[in-house]
């Protein structure tokens, strides 16, 4: 099969491998579509994964291509997306169900060979079923459009709430769709550039600002003067975590997506001890 694989920093290359084999409760996906992760970018152009050789990709769809031993409920050609955290399933977070905080978790994309490649090998258990007539092309940006919801549902957004998102990447827009869904009555996008501006807008912005030109008054302009019921971060910026906390209202919610790669400081602005 062909793989592209990152044997270092910026040092990528197009592989014939050989073909997988599913060992038992496991499935090989033929890869449909895989969509392309900050993180991985970050992988290419840096020292920002595991080992080398590997194989990047986390967020993909496919067909299950074949079947180990000892897998159920599930059919070759089966239309599917996987989860690509990989738990162990013995240590004390995987026995209270709470997956993500595994002490030995693999991973996959970035421990072990991920989807940017005609085929990957996943446990079954990480299979979910798509039905026949999703766009598969479209359902690989489920993995990250959970990532998004699992942090609006922690904060907890009501219906009637005013949303700011910063930040109009990929999970930004996802965040304000999902604003809308949720209940959102009010969703301010931030951004600096004007082609993300215009695009939040057509995904369900009502309003869009520049946040070079003084934002936290037209923000309050916004909000009749008291401030963002829940402001979302996803810039991945140092600096923007302080207009977030500038902006929401007086106990607020504020929800930090993005992934700064630099040291965080945040200043008291004069707040009271």
């Amino acid at each position: 099969m062909r793989a592209q694989v990152l044997y270092g920093p910026r040092d990528l290359r197009w592989e014939m491998r050989s073909n997988l084999e599913p060992g038992h409760s496991e499935v090989v996906v033929k890869v449909r579509a895989a969509s392309i992760c900050g993180s991985d970018i970050h992988r290419v152009m840096s020292k920002h994964t595991y080992s080398y050789p590997i194989i990047l990709g986390h967020e993909f769809t496919g067909t299950v291509y074949s079947i180990g031993a000892g897998v159920e409920n599930l059919i070759e050609g089966q239309p599917c997306t996987v989860v690509p955290l990989i738990p162990c399933r013995e240590c004390e977070w995987c026995e209270r169900g709470k997956y993500s905080l595994c002490d030995n978790y693999s991973y996959l994309g970035t421990r072990r060979n991920g989807a940017f490649a005609e085929n990957v090998l996943v446990p079954a258990a990480n299979i979910i079923p798509l039905p026949n007539n999703v766009d598969l092309e479209a359902a690989a940006l489920i993995e990250p459009s959970s990532v998004v919801l699992h942090g609006m549902l922690r904060v907890r957004l009501h219906l009637g709430d005013t949303v700011a998102v910063i930040g109009l990447g990929p999970l930004g827009m996802l965040a304000l769709q999902w604003a809308r869904l949720l209940g959102a009555t009010k969703i301010i996008a931030i951004d600096v550039i004007r082609d993300k501006l215009k695009m939040a807008l057509k995904l369900g912005a009502d309003i869009g600002l520049n946040s070079n030109k003084d934002i936290i008054s037209r923000v309050y302009d916004e909000t009749n003067g008291r401030g963002v019921d829940v402001v979302i971060e996803s810039a991945g910026v140092p600096s923007v975590l302080e207009l977030c906390l500038e902006m929401v209202r007086k106990q607020g919610k504020m929800l930090i997506l993005g992934m700064p790669l630099t040291t965080v400081n945040i200043n008291n602005h004069g707040c009271p001890n």
